[in-house]
Protein backbone atom coordinates (compact mmCIF):
# COMPACT_ATOMS: atom_id res chain seq x y z
CA UNK A 1 0.00 0.00 0.00
CA UNK A 2 1.15 3.52 -1.13
CA UNK A 3 1.58 6.26 1.69
CA UNK A 4 -0.98 9.07 1.75
CA UNK A 5 -0.48 11.10 -0.61
CA UNK A 6 1.25 9.61 -3.08
CA UNK A 7 -1.32 8.75 -5.35
CA UNK A 8 -1.67 12.74 -5.37
CA UNK A 9 2.16 13.13 -5.60
CA UNK A 10 2.01 10.46 -9.26
CA UNK A 11 -0.74 11.99 -10.67
CA UNK A 12 1.41 15.79 -10.45
CA UNK A 13 3.76 14.10 -12.13
CA UNK A 14 1.94 12.63 -14.73
CA UNK A 15 0.44 15.80 -15.24
CA UNK A 16 -3.47 14.92 -14.48
CA UNK A 17 -3.31 16.27 -10.72
CA UNK A 18 -4.00 19.91 -10.71
CA UNK A 19 -7.89 19.11 -11.95
CA UNK A 20 -7.99 16.17 -9.45
CA UNK A 21 -6.75 18.54 -6.23
CA UNK A 22 -8.84 20.93 -7.50
CA UNK A 23 -12.02 18.23 -7.46
CA UNK A 24 -11.00 17.40 -4.07
CA UNK A 25 -10.12 20.69 -2.49
CA UNK A 26 -14.21 21.87 -3.41
CA UNK A 27 -15.43 18.24 -2.39
CA UNK A 28 -13.61 18.97 0.98
CA UNK A 29 -14.71 22.76 1.43
CA UNK A 30 -18.56 21.48 0.36
CA UNK A 31 -17.96 18.96 3.28
CA UNK A 32 -16.92 21.71 5.76
CA UNK A 33 -19.63 24.20 4.89
CA UNK A 34 -21.96 21.81 5.11
CA UNK A 35 -20.58 20.68 8.82
CA UNK A 36 -20.03 24.62 10.05
CA UNK A 37 -23.78 25.11 8.83
CA UNK A 38 -25.14 21.88 11.17
CA UNK A 39 -23.08 23.73 13.53
CA UNK A 40 -24.48 26.92 13.49
CA UNK A 41 -27.76 25.69 13.26
CA UNK A 42 -27.29 23.97 16.32
CA UNK A 43 -26.11 26.79 18.72
CA UNK A 44 -28.80 29.22 17.10
CA UNK A 45 -31.34 26.24 18.39
CA UNK A 46 -29.28 25.98 21.62
CA UNK A 47 -29.75 30.02 22.53
CA UNK A 48 -33.43 30.20 21.92
CA UNK A 49 -34.60 26.91 23.63
CA UNK A 50 -36.76 26.80 26.69
CA UNK A 51 -35.22 27.85 29.87
CA UNK A 52 -32.34 29.21 28.21
CA UNK A 53 -30.43 31.99 30.57
CA UNK A 54 -28.35 34.20 27.67
CA UNK A 55 -31.31 37.03 27.50
CA UNK A 56 -31.41 37.05 30.87
CA UNK A 57 -27.79 37.28 31.76
CA UNK A 58 -26.96 39.52 29.03
CA UNK A 59 -30.25 41.76 30.36
CA UNK A 60 -28.57 41.63 33.48
CA UNK A 61 -25.49 42.61 32.52
CA UNK A 62 -26.81 45.61 31.31
CA UNK A 63 -28.66 46.76 34.18
CA UNK A 64 -25.67 46.33 36.05
CA UNK A 65 -23.81 48.53 33.71
CA UNK A 66 -25.97 51.39 33.65
CA UNK A 67 -26.96 51.40 37.57
CA UNK A 68 -23.95 52.95 39.94
CA UNK A 69 -25.51 51.55 42.58
CA UNK A 70 -25.23 48.17 41.81
CA UNK A 71 -21.04 48.56 40.80
CA UNK A 72 -20.66 49.27 44.36
CA UNK A 73 -19.82 46.39 47.29
CA UNK A 74 -20.37 48.10 50.39
CA UNK A 75 -24.07 49.31 49.76
CA UNK A 76 -26.11 46.25 50.08
CA UNK A 77 -28.98 46.36 52.80
CA UNK A 78 -31.82 43.67 53.59
CA UNK A 79 -35.05 45.32 54.21
CA UNK A 80 -38.28 43.19 55.59
CA UNK A 81 -40.78 40.89 53.34
CA UNK A 82 -43.81 39.42 54.17
CA UNK A 83 -43.03 36.16 53.05
CA UNK A 84 -39.85 34.28 54.26
CA UNK A 85 -39.86 33.23 50.76
CA UNK A 86 -39.65 36.32 49.30
CA UNK A 87 -36.02 37.89 49.79
CA UNK A 88 -35.75 42.33 49.36
CA UNK A 89 -32.57 44.26 49.52
CA UNK A 90 -31.46 47.96 48.10
CA UNK A 91 -28.71 48.99 46.70
CA UNK A 92 -27.63 52.93 46.64
CA UNK A 93 -25.65 55.34 45.82
CA UNK A 94 -24.46 57.28 48.77
CA UNK A 95 -25.91 60.51 47.35
CA UNK A 96 -29.01 58.27 47.11
CA UNK A 97 -29.53 59.61 43.64
CA UNK A 98 -29.19 55.80 42.14
CA UNK A 99 -31.53 53.61 44.13
CA UNK A 100 -32.09 50.08 43.07
CA UNK A 101 -34.27 47.10 44.91
CA UNK A 102 -34.26 43.48 44.06
CA UNK A 103 -36.70 40.57 44.78
CA UNK A 104 -35.63 37.21 44.63
CA UNK A 105 -38.10 34.24 45.06
CA UNK A 106 -35.90 31.76 46.93
CA UNK A 107 -38.53 28.82 46.35
CA UNK A 108 -38.28 27.29 42.79
CA UNK A 109 -41.31 25.49 42.80
CA UNK A 110 -43.75 27.98 44.06
CA UNK A 111 -45.25 31.55 43.33
CA UNK A 112 -44.67 33.98 46.08
CA UNK A 113 -46.09 37.18 47.02
CA UNK A 114 -44.99 39.81 49.39
CA UNK A 115 -45.36 43.22 51.11
CA UNK A 116 -42.22 44.28 51.06
CA UNK A 117 -40.52 47.68 53.37
CA UNK A 118 -39.88 50.30 51.61
CA UNK A 119 -37.13 52.57 53.83
CA UNK A 120 -38.78 55.82 52.78
CA UNK A 121 -37.55 58.21 55.58
CA UNK A 122 -33.24 56.96 54.71
CA UNK A 123 -35.08 57.87 50.70
CA UNK A 124 -36.48 61.44 51.57
CA UNK A 125 -39.27 60.31 50.58
CA UNK A 126 -42.78 61.58 52.53
CA UNK A 127 -44.99 58.86 54.04
CA UNK A 128 -47.49 59.83 51.99
CA UNK A 129 -45.82 60.95 48.74
CA UNK A 130 -46.33 58.49 45.17
CA UNK A 131 -43.14 57.66 43.60
CA UNK A 132 -42.26 55.18 40.67
CA UNK A 133 -40.80 51.99 41.16
CA UNK A 134 -39.59 51.52 37.45
CA UNK A 135 -39.37 46.95 36.99
CA UNK A 136 -36.14 46.37 34.84
CA UNK A 137 -36.37 43.14 33.51
CA UNK A 138 -40.06 43.71 32.34
CA UNK A 139 -39.66 47.61 31.63
CA UNK A 140 -42.89 48.16 33.65
CA UNK A 141 -42.97 50.92 36.29
CA UNK A 142 -45.30 50.58 39.23
CA UNK A 143 -46.85 53.32 41.27
CA UNK A 144 -46.11 53.13 45.02
CA UNK A 145 -46.85 55.40 47.83
CA UNK A 146 -46.15 54.99 51.11
CA UNK A 147 -43.12 52.72 53.19
CA UNK A 148 -44.73 49.09 51.60
CA UNK A 149 -45.16 47.46 48.33
CA UNK A 150 -45.88 44.50 46.49
CA UNK A 151 -44.06 42.34 44.16
CA UNK A 152 -45.88 38.70 43.01
CA UNK A 153 -43.14 36.28 42.10
CA UNK A 154 -43.29 33.33 39.92
CA UNK A 155 -39.90 30.63 39.42
CA UNK A 156 -41.14 30.35 35.55
CA UNK A 157 -41.80 33.61 34.63
CA UNK A 158 -40.47 35.91 37.02
CA UNK A 159 -38.17 34.88 39.91
CA UNK A 160 -36.97 37.96 40.32
CA UNK A 161 -37.83 41.71 39.82
CA UNK A 162 -35.13 44.14 39.90
CA UNK A 163 -36.64 48.21 40.77
CA UNK A 164 -35.15 51.51 40.05
CA UNK A 165 -36.66 53.93 42.34
CA UNK A 166 -38.01 56.76 39.97
CA UNK A 167 -38.68 60.36 42.40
Amino acid sequence: MAPVGRGVDEQILRGGGDRAIERDFQRDVAVLGAVEGKIVAKQQAALSAPGNLVGDVTRINRIRREHRALQLYRNLRFHPSSDPHVLWYSKMTPRRDDVVFVAVNLDPDGTHAAVVEMPIDELGLAPDQPYRMQELLSEVSYQWRGPRGFVDLNPVDAPAQIFALRR
